[in-house]
């Protein structure tokens, strides 16, 4: 219960200037959502990114990244960073270099709700490790 209380106050924290919800966390919906995409993060992602979402490993750190993304290049981005590379999407492409020519594994597997799930997650855990002022 805690949790969800916890992400209910996100939603309200996490708007944008116009008080709008960033589109990735108008789809909070349940405590269920959060526990199904902290066991997806934990199956699929920590290998490779930062269990505190902000802190970079042999990926980039992940708060706020819904922020900064649109839905549409986070969902494509997460199922198929390489032909993102390939196509030159220049925030792939940057991601590429940046991360020495390491390439993202392919979620293709992963369908809409499941990686709006992860999404929540990561917010709701980036939220609670970033630095307070």
């Amino acid at each position: 219960m805690l949790k969800f209380l916890a992400i209910s106050s996100l939603f309200f924290v996490a708007c944008a200037a116009d008080n709008q919800p960033s589109e990735m966390l108008q789809s909070i919906l349940t405590q269920a959502q959060f526990d199904k995409g902290e066991q997806l993060f934990l199956q699929n992602c920590t290998s490779c990114h930062n269990k505190n979402m902000v802190d970079k490993s042999t990926a980039p750190a992940l708060a706020g990244v819904t922020k900064r993304r649109t839905k549409e290049w986070l969902y494509d981005f997460t199922r198929n960073s390489s032909k993102m590379i390939a196509a030159k999407d220049s925030i792939a492409f940057g991601i590429f270099w940046e991360f020495g020519g390491a390439v993202m594994p392919n979620f293709e597997h992963l369908d809409s709700q499941m990686i709006a799930d992860i999404y929540v997650y990561v917010e709701f855990v980036a939220t609670q490790n970033m630095p307070k002022n």
